[in-house]
């Protein structure tokens, strides 16, 4: 219930003048159509009284006019509610997304891409229903019960008090039996959403999955998950009929309440009979809560279930400390000062220390699991050391805030981005301050166009405009056009973190050539594997089992005979 409050909290305050004015709406509707039995009861009771026609009409014109109001209300009611659901929750998803950008590493270990993505799609989705459907309605109904009652109240106190003791009963039975069973809910939910998570993890590992055999016994694990969630279902659907079986004997009630009230009250000739259809209009007025209350129960555990998992990703708690410094300044050298870094008991750096001076490409080498990716992730503010330091002219990162460190640096691993979009858009990827005219001065300039097959006999805008799908690239050619959106940022540091492990040989000659350009005027660190692709760095250092095991100029390291520099490139050499 506590996140359910905060993150609706948070949609309020985003779309305050919306909701003051969605609220005033409800008001008046709801309001409006407590006042049309009053409008009948009057004309029954001036019927009755044979008063002249013209005191008819008049209650007739009130009516009518009254009920065009409440058709126009209604929609413009229902318009407003929906733009604050949608508003609310699509800016909801805009910032969840821009906080995830600035998450360290651990939020990625707890949560899938997967995850991610369902939670986005479908918890949100499952909050603009509850707020359009389930908590303005319930609002409404809650307008209608007060209505109801004070008009009791009016007609016959120890009506009102019955119907209030009545009313109160039937709201605990429900509320007893929600309490008791509806954690099933939650239940069926999450096993929904572990079965979609399994889903998108099979299709977007499909090599390792078909790599398992002919009868892909992945597939036979997504079967069970299915036949497990069977007994939910069941359990589900039963936990409904309960509900809509309770509400179906209380609504009853209601209508047994209201008439056999008003039939001893107007036979007492304590009432008059347009009084009598009163009552029974405003007991069968609650026949609509009463329908609706399983259907606002299911949404408002399932909002409740989505905001939990929300809040995870909403509020979580970063490990990297966001800084108050908005700004590195002019970048003069970046250090590791007796750096150490673990995963829970799994030591992965163990007192690194390293230099990145201004100008310089600086190469990290190591095989797998020696700790180079996390030196990348230390220096980019994804993790935070947990001894020693990392420093940019002079100041500790963690002075930094997040987004000045990545206003700084460029992070570039292996990947194949390419965006739903056009050329344009793949280059600068949505920013609408780089027009055309530049794009097409960096891409002729710096002779990036002879990298792509696909612009050939096409020129100008005309090749900005070729929208383009994963189908046109290789791995090596989609990592060519990583590299190409680097000049439209302009960043002092350049991280490539393993980047050409993706590019064969046919790409590499490309590959080094644009990278030759990008490293010109700028501080740049090359982490790889790959030996030779060091051979153009200023300094070196070699890794293993997360210590620097060797350092130094290509140079110096060439001439070493027993150098582990030259023992791995004689390796690279024969393979």
């Amino acid at each position: 219930m506590k996140d359910l409050k905060r993150v609706l909290y948070k949609i309020i305050i985003q779309n305050k003048l919306n909701c003051v004015y969605a609220i005033g709406l409800v008001l008046v509707f709801s309001s409006m159509q407590l006042y049309l039995p009053i409008l009948l009861q009057q004309y029954i009771d001036s019927s009755a009284k044979s008063l002249e026609l013209s005191v008819l009409m008049s209650i007739v014109v009130l009516y009518l006019g009254i009920s065009g109001g409440i058709c126009f209300l209604g929609i413009l009611k229902d318009w407003n509610v929906s733009k604050i659901a949608w508003k609310g929750t699509d800016k909801l998803r805009v910032e969840i997304v821009d906080k995830i950008l600035s998450y360290d590493e651990k939020f990625f270990h707890r949560n899938t891409p997967a995850q991610v993505i369902e939670s986005l799609e479908n918890d949100l989705a499952a909050l603009e229903y509850f707020i359009e459907n389930t908590l303005i309605p319930a609002f409404m109904n809650c307008i209608y019960m007060i209505g109801v009652l004070i008009v009791f109240w009016k007609v016959n106190i120890w009506a009102a008090i019955l119907f209030f003791m009545f009313l109160g009963a039937a709201l605990y039975i429900i509320y007893v039996q929600q309490k008791k069973d509806s954690d099933i809910i939650l239940r069926e939910r999450k096993s929904h959403s572990d079965i979609s998570g399994f889903e998108s993890e099979i299709i977007k590992n499909r090599k390792v999955v078909v790599m398992a055999g002919k009868e892909y016994p992945v597939l036979k694990r997504l079967e069970n998950k299915m036949e497990q969630r069977i007994p939910l279902k069941i359990e589900l659907q039963n936990y409904y009929y309960r509900v809509w079986i309770i509400t179906l004997s209380l609504l009853a009630g209601v209508n047994i309440i209201t008439l056999f009230i008003g039939g001893v009250l107007y036979f007492e000739n304590i009432i008059s009979l347009g009084v009598v259809y009163l009552m029974y209009s405003y007991g069968n007025m609650l026949k609509q809560p009463f329908e609706e209350l399983q259907m606002h129960i299911q949404n408002f555990l399932a909002a409740k279930g989505s905001c939990e998992k929300l809040s995870e990703i909403l509020f979580y708690q970063n490990l990297v400390t966001d800084g108050e410094r908005s700004s590195v300044g002019a970048f003069e050298e970046l250090e590791l000062e007796d750096v150490s870094f673990a995963y829970g008991t799994d030591s992965i750096l163990k007192h690194v220390s390293m230099k990145l001076p201004k100008g310089n490409i600086i190469g990290v080498f190591g095989e797998s699991g020696a700790g180079k990716s996390t030196v990348s992730k230390l220096i980019s503010k994804m993790l935070e050391p947990q001894e020693g330091k990392v420093l940019i002219n002079g100041i500790d990162i963690r002075d930094y805030s997040i987004q000045a460190i990545r206003n700084t640096m460029a992070y570039v691993s292996a990947g194949n981005l390419i965006l739903p979009s056009d050329f344009r858009d793949n280059l600068r990827l949505y920013n609408p301050h780089i027009t055309d005219d530049e794009i097409l001065f960096v891409l002729e300039t710096k002779n990036l166009l002879k990298y792509f097959s696909f612009v050939k006999g096409k020129s100008g805008k005309e090749i900005l405009d070729m929208p383009l799908t994963k189908d046109m690239f290789s791995n090596g050619e989609a990592q060519l056009l990583n590299l190409c959106r680097l000049f439209f940022v302009q960043k002092q540091i350049i991280i490539f973190d393993e980047a050409s492990a993706m590019v064969d040989e046919k790409i590499e000659e490309r590959f080094n050539e644009i990278l030759r350009q990008l490293t010109q005027d700028v501080t740049t660190m090359i982490i790889t594997h790959n030996v030779e692709r060091l051979r153009e760095c200023d300094y070196i250092y070699m890794m293993g089992d997360g210590e620097i095991v060797e350092e130094g100029k290509v140079s110096d390291l060439e001439s070493m005979e027993c150098s582990l520099f030259n023992k791995y490139a004689q390796r690279s050499w024969r393979e």
